[in-house]
């Protein structure tokens, strides 16, 4: 399987598979309004859904850290496609991404939310 993460605009980049499958570390946000007439009919309803995606890399090479740091580290919009899903995404990596050690070799937590 692959994982596609890479800068809008930009050539495809392939990066290593997260640890966990990003289905399972999936979250969906249902975002609405509505607006109503004086008399109380619905005029206008808008619903959107947001998903989220917990991605976790660990026992990263030093290739594979930098790769994947490179495209975090860009303050655009990112394309998203995960392994499994045969759909791009467009999101935007939220707050700062983590890098760790966890005594064996390299990883890095990243959150990233669909526009």
């Amino acid at each position: 399987m692959t994982t596609y993460l890479y800068p809008s605009g930009s050539s495809q980049t392939t990066v290593r598979d997260p640890d966990v499958e990003p289905e399972e570390n999936t979250t969906v946000q249902v975002i609405g309004s509505s607006q109503r007439a004086v008399d109380g009919t619905l005029r206008q309803h808008r619903i959107a859904k947001k998903r989220r995606w917990v991605l976790t890399w660990t026992l990263l090479t030093e290739a594979e850290l930098s790769a994947i740091e490179t495209v975090l580290d860009n303050d655009s919009t990112l394309e998203f496609k995960p392994p499994t899903l045969g759909t791009t995404y467009t999101v935007l990596l939220v707050d700062q991404y983590e890098r760790f050690h966890n005594g064996i070799g390299w990883g890095i937590r990243a959150t990233l939310e669909e526009i």
